[in-house]
């Protein structure tokens, strides 16, 4: 006698077994459609701890297993929807010898049920032909259910147990298989070729060294049992991560970098300071620091695993460039330019002049053929650093009469003119001057001259300092002698 002590049956049976083992196995059903017969239900009826369900609405199936002298309730669970009255009308089930229950049901009917209609209520697997019923009332259903008391189960699994059944792990993370086996009283696992063995269904964690796909296999072992052992096995893949960071940078002060990273679906960048950050799916991240800096990536591939990088921008100051010019030499003739190189390194600098010379010395003189403005240029490389300074350099070469003749009737070089490129030299460059006679004595001085000097009325030989300065800071002097003759 089993069921739950009310003292009338329970269910009424569909299927029945015994195997070759003495096992006995027993199917059923009851519940409020058996109530013109007798009022019980399923409700209380025993189940064990590896039951499919372990509830009942009161009016479902029940699925049994007992010894073979029927002593003892090795398995038991109900199986049926939460509304629908499940209930079967003929005998359309079998038990194989295996103890594997092949079985068809009325399920979703709308008689008694609480929704007032038919529903989709009774428990499917994930790959069911359908899980909905179509009909406005009862519909068939069909499953195949395993009772066999020694049976090998394996599942994969995260050691927090939230992701059951992956199968796809990263390098260096604890794998957890799961022994979800039915029976046995010792469990022979081999994970990554190691021999582990146990006498409880507890599970196995373990860290695989290299990527690969794994075999695990595991053994149940009942010697008392009809089968004696079951063996069950699954394949688990481990990833090693496929990020990599890019090299180093080496950029100039005030410049910018690309940093570069590889293989990721996300990339989360960090400098050391914590001050430069980025996440997302771009693999570039344009940095320009200030000084030299390490930055961190974390990158995460298809396959969610993580792989750690560090890339470090140097940065190098430009040279600090500084020169001098100055202007030399007589009022006859062009002048003489005089450039001194003030770098604070003369290694990777040169002076390119302008009119296709370039000098590297530090200090020298340079001589330009005729007049014209010449772009010079003080140029530093210290790669990859490039940085420049420029100075236009006007050059004149001053026509200066050694004698004019104020007062004659020609009204032709009655004035002191100083020429430069065809034109009066005041019209480019500021012409101070000043004239004195034998004894040193001043007879003209002007500061802005413009070639308005007439000679005053004096006669003879005069001495002269001409000092002429550009815009751009051109500026030489030069002395001489010239003959008012009117």
């Amino acid at each position: 006698v089993f069921g739950s002590g009310i003292g009338i049956p329970n269910i009424s049976p569909t299927a029945f077994l015994v195997n070759g083992c003495g096992i006995i196995y027993m199917s059923g059903w009851g519940g409020e459609v058996n109530s013109g017969y007798w009022s019980s239900d399923t409700a209380g009826m025993p189940v064990t701890s590896e039951a499919i369900q372990k509830t009942t609405s009161g009016s479902d199936f029940y699925f049994c297993a007992f010894s073979d002298d029927a002593s003892k309730l090795l398995y038991a669970t109900f199986l049926g929807g939460t509304e629908s009255r499940t209930h079967l009308d003929g005998g359309t089930c079998r038990f194989d010898k295996a103890g594997i229950v092949y079985h068809a049901v009325c399920s979703g009917c709308n008689f008694r049920n609480p929704a007032n209609r038919a529903t989709s209520d009774f428990p499917t697997t994930a790959n069911a032909y359908s899980n909905r019923n179509g009909s406005q009332n009862c519909n068939n259903l069909a499953f195949k259910l395993d009772l066999s008391l020694l049976k090998a189960v394996i599942r994969t699994n995260t050691p927090d147990g939230l992701n059951p059944g992956k199968n796809s792990f990263c390098l260096g993370a604890p794998v957890a298989f799961e022994n979800l086996s039915f029976g046995g009283i010792e469990y022979r696992w081999v994970v990554d070729g190691v021999p582990i063995t146990k006498l409880t269904k507890d599970s196995v964690t373990y860290k695989f060294k290299k990527e690969g796909t794994y075999l695990i296999t595991l053994k149940a072992i009942d010697k008392g049992s009809c089968l004696g052992e079951s063996n069950a096995s699954t394949t688990v893949r481990i990833n090693a991560p496929m990020g990599r960071a890019g090299g180093d940078k080496t950029i100039c002060l005030g410049t910018s970098a690309t940093l570069d990273a590889s293989n990721g679906v996300t990339y989360r960048w960090t400098s050391e300071d914590g001050k430069e950050k980025y996440e997302g799916g771009n693999s570039a991240f344009p940095v320009s620091p200030q000084k030299t800096t390490a930055y961190f990536v974390n990158i995460t591939d298809v396959n969610r695993c993580s792989a750690e990088g560090q890339v470090k921008v140097k940065v190098l100051p430009p040279i600090n460039l500084k020169w001098n010019i100055e202007y030399s030499g007589g009022c006859l003739g062009i002048p003489h330019i005089h450039i001194q190189n003030l770098s604070d390194s003369l290694a990777g600098t040169y002076i390119e002049l302008g009119d296709g010379n370039t000098r590297k010395e530090a200090d020298f003189w340079h001589d330009y053929s005729q007049d014209g403005t010449y772009l010079a240029k003080l140029k530093g490389e210290r790669p990859p650093c490039r940085n420049e300074l420029s100075r236009t350099i006007p050059i004149f070469e001053l026509n200066i009469p050694n004698v004019f003749t104020p007062g004659t009737q020609d009204g032709l070089n009655d004035t002191f003119k100083i020429m430069a490129r065809n034109q009066p030299a005041h019209e480019l460059l500021k012409i101070k001057l000043v004239v004195v006679n034998r004894q040193g004595k001043p007879v003209y001085k002007s500061d802005d001259y413009k070639n308005d000097w007439s000679g005053n009325g004096l006669t003879g030989v005069y001495y002269y300092t001409l000092t002429a300065s550009g815009s751009l800071s051109e500026k030489f002097e030069c002395k001489s002698w010239v003959m008012i003759n009117p």
